[in-house]
């Protein structure tokens, strides 16, 4: 896990009981703007990605400058500069 990732574990109810069901809820530093956001990759459908909607081409050059996860607000500028490039180009 990259160094700027902040790992503060929450519980959830089954592991409360001894049982682990879903991946832990992870606080996070944006990578691109420091800003601190919940990560939840169990159930994803939770997590602030799961709000914006990015195409193979905006997810690929994401993942081409970044290692970690965004927040949502940098998802959106950076989907939002993707697609006044490629107007640009058109």
């Amino acid at each position: 896990m990259p160094a700027y990732a902040m790992k503060l574990k929450t519980k959830h109810v089954g592991q409360e009981l001894g049982i682990d069901i879903m991946p832990q809820h992870e606080i996070k530093s944006c990578p691109r703007c420091g800003r601190t956001f919940e990560c939840k990759p169990g159930p994803i459908l939770l997590c602030q990605c799961s709000k914006i909607e990015l195409t193979q081409q905006e997810r690929a050059l994401i993942q081409t400058q970044f290692q970690d996860c965004l927040c949502l607000q940098c998802l959106k500028v950076l989907k939002e500069q993707f697609q006044i490039e490629q107007r640009k180009t058109t």
